[in-house]
């Protein structure tokens, strides 16, 4: 997803790479109300085109039967919290940190 929006609308990404400028504050994600109208016309102008164009490779995968400390022993170590789930090389699903989490924390009694 992240590299579609980036593909459709390279400016938003780039926003949130200032460091410093004056007057930023804890506030800073406030300011996306002063680029939503050039966000909405940039995603307008680039809709039609191929999201190949602005996808990056898949890197990590897990198998269907792959242990839930080892898909999330993958993600802690890629920094990358969806993994794509294969069998027998296709992709039949995508598990996320956020279920690894809820499977896990009954068990840890969080």
């Amino acid at each position: 997803m992240m590299d579609i929006l980036h593909g459709l609308a390279p400016q938003l990404i780039e926003s949130v790479k200032v460091n410093k400028f004056e007057g930023k504050t804890t506030d800073f994600p406030n300011l996306a109300l002063l680029v939503e109208d050039s966000f909405f016309k940039e995603c307008s102008l680039r809709w039609n085109k191929p999201v190949s164009k602005y996808m990056s490779t898949v890197e990590h995968t897990v198998d269907a039967d792959t242990h839930l400390l080892k898909a999330l022993l993958i993600m802690l170590h890629a920094n990358d919290y969806n993994l794509p789930v294969v069998d027998k090389g296709v992709i039949i699903g995508v598990i996320r940190l956020e279920e690894i989490f809820k499977a896990i924390s009954g068990h840890c009694n969080l």
